[in-house]
């Protein structure tokens, strides 16, 4: 997945400095995001990419689940919270199998950002308000080092 080239370079985006983040919690997380760095990410890895232009894609890979991929539109409902449809996704769960959303449902996401620790050292995460992880993932996400 390519940075969208008019969103900003995610490694550039410092989540230390609270006005970065007061800019992310009302124009949204534009830039690509990963799993919070950790020996977990052996087993589980996402990708999470919000463009400018109101479109996004989360990439899951996990040595259980495989790779699924979702197509989403994506909006700030208000500062801290999302409005996020899936538009297209790779898993097709079995009827009344999986709690995941089915495509074309409309998702509230709030999300906040804070210091947290793993066993690899300390990061600034963006994470789902009302869990550990962020919307649908396990874990929450720091923003794309450069490669």
């Amino acid at each position: 997945m390519g940075q969208h080239p008019s969103g900003p370079n995610s490694a550039s985006v410092d989540l230390r400095d609270a006005r970065v983040r007061r800019r992310m919690l009302t124009e949204g997380p534009v830039g690509e995001w990963v799993t919070l760095p950790g020996t977990h990410t052996a087993l589980m890895y996402d990708v999470i990419r919000f463009a400018p232009d109101g479109t996004g894609e989360t990439r899951s890979d996990s040595t259980l689940g495989g790779e699924t991929v979702e197509h989403f539109t994506w909006s700030v409902a208000r500062p801290g919270l999302l409005t996020c449809v899936v538009t297209d996704a790779t898993w097709m769960p079995e009827p009344g199998m999986d709690d995941d959303p089915e495509p074309d449902e409309t998702q509230k996401v709030g999300f906040q950002f804070e210091e947290q620790h793993s066993d690899v050292g300390a990061f600034w995460v963006m994470r789902d308000s009302d869990s550990d992880g962020f919307w649908n993932l396990a874990f929450p996400v720091v923003p794309r080092p450069s490669r």
